[in-house]
């Protein structure tokens, strides 16, 4: 049986290597604003989110929310979130992304990890 995830249109965000290390929630959130065309500097968001050199927990993507930012944050499984996008209209929310990560240490700057199926 195929994952939904592999029918899902996925959206063009664009790469964005992170500027420090640790940085990878920042990295992350400076991507989807640079693909909603609000650009935001990770040294912004690093500093909005408590950033340490070790990274940032998940859960403080919730303090976008005081920047103006719809943010929504859940965890749970690759399933769940297919079920949970089903659910809810991706349109009605205008600047929205899913920021979905493993709990894998981020990578050094400049120096993405491989991962299979995506271009180094």
């Amino acid at each position: 049986m195929r994952s939904r995830s592999a029918e899902m249109d996925w959206l063009n965000v664009p790469h964005l290597r992170q500027s420090e290390a640790g940085w990878c929630l920042p990295a992350r959130v400076a991507m989807v604003a640079a693909y909603w065309q609000q650009p935001l500097a990770q040294a912004d968001v690093a500093r909005w989110l408590d950033t340490r050199g070790v990274g940032t927990p998940a859960s403080r993507i919730e303090r976008l929310a005081q920047r103006g930012f719809k943010v929504i944050y859940r965890t749970g499984s690759l399933a769940e979130l297919e079920v949970w996008l089903a659910q809810h209209s991706f349109s009605a929310y205008r600047g929205a992304a899913v920021l979905a990560s493993g709990h894998a240490p981020c990578s050094r700057p400049g120096r993405p990890r491989s991962r299979p199926g995506l271009p180094a």
